[in-house]
């Protein structure tokens, strides 16, 4: 047995699916975007979108096949992950990022992607009817986010901080 592990990097407004058991999943350098971690431990199977930005408007964001968005990314990585074997009411999510990084006076309560960002991702995955299971959000701190496809373990490593395993 070898220990060849892959890391996959998903960059922003992608997302992939995995059942490939030497594999980790990774989102590097999350600000306010989230991670969308979703797993079912019965077919082994991990999926990992970075989502962007709350919610799509206008046709163009409805009908693209990627991340980018909230309202659309999650529901679109669910529907994938189950046309793959997945079974929806055996996935379970944990979520990292949105952070709020501008921090001058002044722009306190003005600009709020990162907590709009992590609102949205927890109304798409309850209106999927998926269990929301582990989080670290918020704050004023970047985050790299790794999916373990063997285990479903989650790590986030944040800015000046420890290890932390959701």
């Amino acid at each position: 047995m070898t220990n060849d592990v892959k890391a996959e990097v998903i960059g922003l407004g992608e997302y992939r699916i995995s059942r490939d058991t030497s594999t980790i999943l990774m989102c590097i350098g999350l600000g306010s975007c989230v991670s969308v971690c979703l797993y079912d431990s019965k077919q082994r199977m991990a999926g990992l979108a970075h989502v962007v930005l709350p919610v799509a408007r206008g046709s163009a964001g409805r009908e693209s096949k990627d991340a980018k968005y909230a309202d659309t990314g999650v529901p679109r990585l669910i529907e994938e992950m189950c046309s793959m074997g997945a079974r929806k009411l055996s996935l379970t999510a944990k979520i990292s990022g949105g952070a709020s990084l501008i921090t001058a006076p002044g722009f306190s309560n003005r600009f709020n992607t990162g907590e709009e960002n992590v609102l949205a991702v927890q109304r798409a995955l309850e209106m999927q009817g998926i269990k929301l299971i582990g989080k670290d959000v918020g704050g004023h701190h970047g985050r790299t986010v790794k999916l373990v496809v063997a285990t479903g373990a989650v790590m986030v490593l944040s800015a000046g901080k420890s290890l932390l395993e959701l």
